[in-house]
């Protein structure tokens, strides 16, 4: 069973999101700061996380990086869900294959493509 982490600072869109992925069968954290979804992400190890950008204490871009960096968490696709311009989405997050950006505006349905895509070529559920 796939293991989502949703750190997000707006509580709708928390909940939206773990009833659409527990659907699917998975198990689901929640965080509702960078800060609290880099310290789960430490603790639990998920096989995604799904992270908005713009919230209090530590960004979205400063938690992604951070993940990126440490050698704990730096195999762990991130798919970035954020209602932030896309191209200036983009200049703010890590390079790399293992993030993602996802716009709100795109939908659940995109998201949940995209989580879909980057779980895949994980060697098998966490």
């Amino acid at each position: 069973m796939y293991t989502i982490l949703i750190v997000d600072d707006d509580a709708v869109v928390r909940e939206l999101l773990q009833e659409a992925f527990k659907a699917k069968g998975w198990f689901v954290a929640t965080a509702e700061d960078g800060a609290r979804g880099f310290e789960l992400a430490e603790r639990i190890r998920p096989s995604l996380i799904v992270m908005d950008i713009m919230m209090p204490s530590v960004y979205g871009t400063s938690a992604a990086k951070r993940l990126q960096e440490e050698s704990a968490t730096s195999r762990i696709p991130i798919v970035v869900y954020s209602s932030v311009d896309a191209a200036k989405a983009k200049t703010l997050l890590p390079e790399g294959p293992r993030v993602r950006f996802v716009g709100k505006t795109e939908g659940l349905d995109r998201l949940r493509s995209v989580v879909i895509e980057m779980l895949q070529p994980a060697a098998g559920p966490s």
